[in-house]
């Protein structure tokens, strides 16, 4: 199935990762404060139309996070 830009509607859609100089990461507030958190970097789906970024999901499985 193809994605759909919830703004424009457009189906120019791109995937790719939100990234600084050290890549975003999703880290669950009960990680914060210990030497060696748990941590997940952040997928995400863009419209190349107009500009809207979408679908932020975690680009590792939860489970591994979360256990």
């Amino acid at each position: 199935m193809e994605e759909k830009c919830p703004i424009c509607g457009s189906m120019e859609v791109i995937s790719g990762e939100l990234s600084s100089t050290g890549g975003f990461v999703f880290i669950p507030d009960s990680e914060k404060g210990k030497l060696v958190m748990k941590s997940s970097f952040v997928k995400a789906q863009a419209c190349k139309k107009c500009g809207e970024i979408f679908s932020l999901k975690l680009a590792d499985k939860p489970n591994k996070i979360t256990n």
